[in-house]
């Protein structure tokens, strides 16, 4: 395995459990509204294996299709794997409902093989009869600094375009727009010269000497965002990779290992 994907099932505890705690604060719409998403927020982050079915009535196909990888029976039956375990708490901002709508920008902290990471993220939820659900995820996006270059990175089935030629100086950020069907996320690494890619997106284990640098999304299809670094990228070779899975592939095989990831040196 080159690198670390978005962990939806962890994080989406992880999430809730985040949000259950900063519902309250800052954000909008009535407070009945805003006291039933928390509701089913601190429900979906308590629920574990055992309480599949509870989850289940709390999510639509939509979030278990496109950012899960499974279908709904296919959930019910790997309910250790669709629903995941909590890890830390994060940090929520802007709770804010609409109509049948909410969501809320979310960071967590994570840890995995030994090493920690952030993400950052948009979850979103929708009202169906009555009953607030799971919808979706969506990237949390940056304001690009002013003065600092901009490249254009397109999302699609399944590649990235963009002008390595913009980024071999390392000060840029990257303004992404997904013009795919299917959502798509962006995971930046730094990797050793001789590493063989498609080996090791095939491979179990993780090489030595990759090192995550940023990530953002996942991004619906037609949705735009940024990817913005808080220095500039140092000298050495790069790998952007999505590893959402293909959301129309039975066996929910990941873009990158579809051949959704790209490379760029910066000198």
């Amino acid at each position: 395995m080159l690198a670390r994907g978005l962990v939806i099932s962890t994080a989406l505890l992880v999430a809730l459990a985040g949000l259950a705690a900063a519902c309250g604060g800052d954000g909008e719409g009535s407070e009945e509204d805003r006291a039933e998403v928390e509701q089913t927020i601190r429900d979906l982050a308590a629920y574990g294996a055992e309480d599949i079915d509870a989850f289940l009535e709390q999510v639509t196909d939509n979030v278990l299709d496109d950012f899960f990888g499974f279908s709904r029976e296919e959930c019910r039956q790997n309910a250790a794997d669709c629903v995941g375990e909590p890890s830390e708490v994060t940090a929520i901002k802007d709770l804010k409902v609409s109509g049948d709508e909410a969501e809320a920008e979310l960071t967590f902290t994570g840890e995995e093989e030994s090493e920690s990471f952030d993400e950052k993220f948009r979850v979103l939820l929708i009202k169906e009869e009555g009953v607030w659900k799971l919808d979706g995820f969506a990237g949390a996006n940056e304001e690009i600094p002013e003065g600092v270059d901009v490249v254009d990175l397109e999302l699609n089935e399944f590649s990235f375009e963009f002008d390595t030629q913009k980024t071999r100086g390392g000060g840029f950020s990257f303004s992404i727009k997904n013009s795919g069907d299917q959502a798509h996320e962006v995971v930046l690494v730094k990797v050793p010269e001789d590493l063989d890619i498609e080996a090791a997106l095939e491979s179990e284990d993780q090489p030595e000497g990759v090192e995550d640098i940023a990530s953002n999304g996942p991004f619906p299809p037609g949705d735009e965002g940024t990817l913005v670094f808080d220095e500039p990228l140092e000298p050495g070779r790069y790998v952007v990779l999505c590893f959402l899975p293909d959301s129309e592939d039975p066996e929910g095989t990941q873009h990158a290992n579809k051949g959704m990831w790209a490379e760029f040196t910066v000198e």
